[in-house]
């Protein structure tokens, strides 16, 4: 049988543990808490102590006796426990139950209960109030409390691992793993804990794992200093910066291979006959499908269906695809000179100057010309023709386009468009007024602050009520 009795006042909190075996042995035990609990709480604490207790005797057949309704209830499922915390102990509880055969939970009047409930209050008093000498258990934490769990990552097995161990380790040289692997680690030294590679012509490279290797190649190709260079002398850079791992070269391919810069090989350019305005796309290959939509999305739904196209005789343009979709629009479909089958002087005039533009922007970044594209076009539609004595955004829109000069220093025109907007933001309403007087319902006479009264009635509509 196993008693149970918890207290808590302002001072401490404890409980009572008192354990009767058949033959009438005793056991009683003081639980003393340095944490804060309810009195349920204490109960709860109590009662797991205790079945930790009958376990450690071997005990398979026990009664539980506890004063708290609440606690008997709620572990005989006829209370709801809705107290997340309750809840916690209540799962405990039977987790503990269940490793017993049999077991009874009853309550019993607090008369019943008087030992239990002595010792539990002998557990919350002071040192000093002791009166008798009996065993007292410290309990620094909550049964509830979830230990503190910390994920520890166990490193992937790495290349390194079979020669750094061999190194430590030298087995007998007699052995053929021994001969083959010291032909393979001969270039390998380990010194303070890290692997090296001796290098031909090079200082020490230091052995890296292929996850490690993917940062170091990204931040030499793109980083700071990073020139977005050609796989083999990216991966010669990263030896030469002192860095090894077998796969260096196939890291540094696939890599280039990703990057935007070097996806962006094409160009797509569309020239309009008489303004001489372009549109140029970037694109990684060139297809029936990707010229086709470059047309629909660029020219058609941005201007308007044109008359004609005139292209060279490649096969992105003779094909079945491309006849179909410009006989769709009621595109008028061109070729260039059997002459001259790959060039169409317009749009060759036209690459000349988007080339020339980029070199000058470029200098040594020359994968980057994707990048700066956009701006050498702008720079394009916005310089004056001297055929036309236009630009070709005054003859495509009708009107010139701001450049960013003319808001660092406003032109006349800057200016009156700011002007159009002054006012804006200001208060839609005047005011306040004072009510001078009715001239029927729903029309007043106002007067301001002053006392001047305004020259004609306002209607009702179109004042509002002003709270000082």
């Amino acid at each position: 049988m196993i008693y149970v009795d918890g207290s808590s006042n302002e001072r401490r909190c404890g409980a009572g543990i008192l354990l009767l075996a058949p033959g009438g042995e005793r056991f009683e035990c003081a639980l003393r808490f340095n944490f804060r609990t309810s009195n349920n709480e204490a109960e709860y604490e109590a009662l797991l102590t205790g079945l930790h207790v009958a376990r450690g005797l071997r005990a398979i057949h026990i009664k539980v006796f506890s004063d708290s309704q609440l606690v008997v209830n709620q572990i005989k499922e006829e209370y709801q426990t809705k107290d997340s915390r309750m809840k916690k102990y209540l799962s405990k509880v039977r987790s503990y139950l269940v490793q017993f055969e049999t077991y009874e939970v009853n309550q019993v009047p607090r008369s019943e209960n008087s030992n239990t409930d002595a010792l539990a209050k002998l557990a919350s008093a002071y040192e000093t109030d002791l009166a008798r000498s009996v065993l007292v258990v410290i309990l620094d934490n909550p049964s509830i409390l979830e230990p503190d769990l910390m994920e520890v990552e166990t490193p992937e097995p790495s290349w390194m691992d079979p020669i750094v161990e061999f190194i430590k380790r030298n087995p007998p040289q007699d052995s053929k793993a021994h001969k083959k692997m010291s032909r393979k680690v001969a270039r390998f030294i380990l010194r303070d804990g890290a692997l090296y590679r001796r290098g031909f012509s090079l200082p020490l490279l230091k052995c890296v794992t292929p996850e490690d290797g993917s940062y170091i190649i990204k931040e030499i190709h793109e980083g700071v200093c990073g020139n977005h260079s050609g796989a083999r002398s990216l991966s010669a850079k990263v030896v030469r910066q002192g860095y090894y791992w077998p796969i260096v070269d196939q890291d540094a391919k696939k890599f280039v291979k990703a990057c935007d810069n070097w996806q962006t090989k094409f160009d797509v350019v569309a020239v309009d006959y008489f303004t001489k305005w372009a549109e140029v796309e970037t694109l990684s290959h060139i297809t029936e499908s990707r010229v086709t939509s470059f047309i629909l999305t660029n020219i058609v739904c941005r201007f308007d269906i044109p008359n004609a196209i005139v292209t060279d005789n490649g096969k992105l343009f003779d094909n079945a695809k491309f006849k179909d979709f410009c006989r769709k629009l009621g595109i008028s479909h061109l070729s260039s000179s059997p002459a001259h089958p790959k060039a169409i002087g317009q749009v060759e005039a036209i690459n000349k100057i988007i080339k020339q533009g980029l070199k000058m922007r470029l200098d040594s970044r020359k994968r980057r010309w994707a990048e700066e594209l956009p701006e050498v076009l702008w720079s394009y539609r916005t310089t004056l023709r001297e055929s036309t004595s236009e630009t070709l955004f005054s003859l495509a829109f009708g009107s010139e386009a701001v450049v960013p000069v003319e808001i660092g220093v406003p032109t006349n025109r800057v200016e009156q468009k700011i002007q159009s907007h002054v006012g804006t933001l200001d208060p839609s309403w005047e005011g306040p007024f004072e009510v001078k007087g009715i001239i029927r319902f729903g029309t007043y006479m106002l007067a301001d602050l002053e006392g001047n009264v305004l020259a004609h009635p306002w209607n009702a509509e179109h004042l509002k009520r002003y709270y000082p």
